[in-house]
C-alpha cells in the first residue's frame, strides 16, 4: 500500500481548549494564548477556542479574530469538563474540520484520545501535566540525610502516582508537547520517556514591557510610609504552600538586624495567610514586613517597581514565573531558586542570583551584600532586562509556534512545500 501525503493546508483550522481564559496578559495561565491568536489570524489561519470560563480579556480575543465557544456550566456539573469539550469539538469539527487541536490543560484529553477518529493532530501544553508538583517537592530538599531520603521517597511516590494516574494517558494521546524551558524538556524526556523529537520548546511568558507611572509608585510608597531610606525586598505567593516564605522571612530576619530600615513586601493571599502572619509576629517582624493581601496582575508590577530586590524561591511552577520576568524587565535584582526552571534561564551572578531554597544563611548574606552595594546590581539589572526582551519576543513566539505546527503536521503525513 502506497502512503500518500496530504497537501499542507494554506489556511489552518486550529482549535484551542482551555478550562479558563487568562484574566490578564501578565497571567501565567495560558499566557501565550492571546499573542498566538493574534499571530495566527495575521497569518490567515482560523482560530477557535473552547473554554468553560470567560474573562475580562474576552473582548481582546474577539478583536484578535478568535471564535470563542463557552461551555454550559450546568452541563459540566452534570457530566464533566472533558466530555463537554469533546461534545463542542465534535459539533464544530463536523461543520469545518480542524487540522490542529491544541489543549492548554487536561480539558482536551477526551478529544485527544480520539485523535484517529477525528483525524486531527493533537498537541498539549506542559501545564496539562502534573510535572509542576515534582518541581515543588524538589525545592523542599534540605542538606540533612534524613530529609533527603524522605524528600526522595515523596518525589518517587508522587511521580508514580501522577504518571500512572494522570500523565501517561495524556502523553500517549499527544502528537506533540509544548514546553517553555529546557528543564521542562529534560524532565519530559528523561523521566517521562517522551520522545525528544516530539517536544517543542516555545519561549513564551506573560506580556512584558510594563509601564509603571511615577504616580502609582508614589501612592504605594505613601500607603506604606516608605522613604528613600527603606531598602525593599518584594515577593509573591498564592500561600497554598508557605515553606519557601518562611525561609525568606528567616533570611530577612538576619538582614533586619544589620539593616533595620529594610522592608519585606509579601504580595498574595491564600489558605495559609494567617499562618504566615503568625510567623511574621513570632519573629518580631511586624513593623518590617508588609502583607498586601490579594493583588491583581497589574498591581504586582507596581509593587515590584518600588522594590530593590525581587525574590521568589518557590518551584511550584514548571515554567517561568511571570513575576520574576516582570522584575527582570524592570531591571530589578532578582533572586530565584537553583532547582526551578529559572536556573536554565538566569546565569547566576550575571543577570540575577540563584540560591538553594533551604539555605537561609546564604540567602540572608546575599541580601545583605546587595543592600551594602558590594555587588554591581545596576549592571545585573540591565543584563536581565535585555535577556527577557530578547527571549520573550512576541514575533519570535508566533514564528516559532507556526514552525512547530508545520513540523508536527509534516510528521502526520502533510506535504510541506
Amino acid at each position: 500500500m502506497i502512503f500518500r501525503k496530504k497537501n499542507f493546508p494554506q489556511n489552518l483550522n486550529i482549535c484551542f481548549s482551555t478550562q479558563k481564559l487568562p484574566h490578564s496578559e501578565r497571567s501565567s495561565d495560558c499566557a501565550f494564548l492571546l499573542p498566538i491568536v493574534k499571530g495566527m489570524k495575521r497569518l490567515g489561519h482560523n482560530v477557535h477556542i473552547i473554554t468553560a470560563q470567560t474573562s475580562k480579556l474576552e473582548s481582546q480575543f474577539i478583536q484578535a479574530g478568535a471564535q470563542l465557544h463557552f461551555l454550559d456550566t450546568r452541563e459540566i456539573r452534570k457530566n464533566n469538563l472533558q466530555s463537554e469539550v469533546r461534545r463542542k469539538f465534535k459539533e464544530l469539527h463536523t461543520q469545518n474540520s480542524f487540522h490542529i487541536f491544541h489543549s492548554m490543560d487536561r480539558s482536551g484529553l477526551s478529544v485527544s484520545k480520539r485523535r484517529k477518529l477525528y483525524d486531527i493532530t493533537s498537541i498539549f501544553d506542559i501545564k496539562a501535566t502534573q510535572i509542576a508538583q515534582l518541581f515543588s517537592l524538589t525545592a523542599m530538599r534540605k542538606d540533612s540525610l534524613s530529609n533527603m531520603i524522605k524528600t526522595d521517597f515523596v518525589i518517587l511516590y508522587k511521580y508514580l502516582r501522577t504518571y500512572w494516574g494522570y500523565d501517561r494517558a495524556l502523553l500517549n494521546s499527544a502528537h506533540a508537547m509544548f514546553v517553555s524551558s529546557p528543564q521542562e524538556r529534560n524532565v519530559l524526556e528523561r523521566y517521562y520517556y517522551y520522545p525528544d523529537a516530539r517536544i517543542y520548546q516555545i519561549p513564551y511568558g506573560p506580556k512584558l514591557s510594563p509601564s509603571i507611572s511615577n504616580e502609582i509608585k508614589e501612592q504605594l510608597k505613601q500607603k506604606y510610609q516608605l522613604t528613600s531610606d527603606n531598602q525593599c525586598i518584594a515577593t509573591i505567593s498564592d500561600m497554598t504552600e508557605i515553606e519557601d516564605l518562611k525561609n525568606i522571612l528567616r533570611a530577612f530576619y538576619k538582614v533586619v538586624i544589620k539593616k533595620p530600615d529594610s522592608r519585606l513586601i509579601i504580595m498574595g493571599d491564600g489558605p495559609h495567610f494567617f499562618d504566615l502572619e503568625y510567623e511574621v509576629l513570632s519573629l518580631a517582624l511586624g513593623s518590617k514586613v508588609i502583607l498586601t493581601g490579594a493583588v491583581s496582575d497589574e498591581e504586582v508590577a507596581g509593587y515590584i517597581s518600588i522594590c530593590d530586590i525581587f525574590i521568589n524561591i518557590s518551584s511550584r511552577s514548571s515554567g517561568f514565573e511571570p513575576s520574576i520576568l516582570t522584575a527582570m524587565e524592570l531591571e530589578k535584582t532578582i533572586v530565584g531558586s537553583e532547582v526551578s526552571p529559572l536556573a536554565s534561564f538566569v546565569e547566576d551572578g550575571v543577570d540575577g542570583f540563584l540560591v538553594r531554597p533551604a539555605d537561609i544563611q546564604g540567602i540572608g548574606q546575599l541580601l545583605l551584600d546587595i543592600f551594602r552595594g558590594q555587588l554591581d546590581t545596576r549592571e545585573i539589572g540591565k543584563k536581565a532586562s535585555q535577556k527577557v526582551s530578547d527571549y520573550f519576543d512576541s514575533e519570535k513566539l508566533v514564528i516559532n509556534t507556526y514552525e512547530a505546527y508545520k513540523k508536527i503536521l509534516a510528521r502526520q503525513g502533510y506535504r510541506i512545500a
